[in-house]
């Protein structure tokens, strides 16, 4: 449990750094992210591949970075706040950036992502 408070801290923190850069605006104190974290299932809101399963992929096992989900903006015109993120993987976290929509990177996450995450996972399993 202390690892996955830290994880969540250490989230918060980019996200604030982030906003440091002249990125989205972060309107939410850490206490509210942990909570909302905590109550989240660990699996890409698009796609819906598992953390754990995320983790295990050849493609993530360059950084630790790349081995977890993301908070991602369903609507990048908004900020980060409790109303507008979800855990994104990062492949669908790149791809929907700016360019989609959510009902269009949910569609593509499980009629295109989902179906090759799985056959990398079988692959190595």
């Amino acid at each position: 449990m202390v690892n996955q408070v830290l994880h969540v801290q250490d989230k918060i923190i980019i996200l604030r750094a982030r906003n440091g850069e002249k990125r989205a605006e972060v309107k939410m104190i850490r206490d509210e992210f942990v909570k909302w974290y905590s109550k989240q299932k660990r699996e890409c809101h698009y796609c819906g591949i598992p953390e754990e399963i995320l983790i295990q992929l050849p493609e993530f096992q360059r950084g630790k970075s790349y081995q977890r989900l993301e908070i991602d903006r369903m609507d990048n015109l908004k900020s980060y706040q409790l109303d507008n993120i979800t855990l994104a993987c990062p492949m669908c976290n790149v791809i929907k950036n700016k360019l989609l929509n959510v009902e269009e990177m949910e569609e593509i996450g499980q009629k295109y992502i989902k179906p090759k995450w799985m056959a990398l996972y079988r692959g190595i399993t």
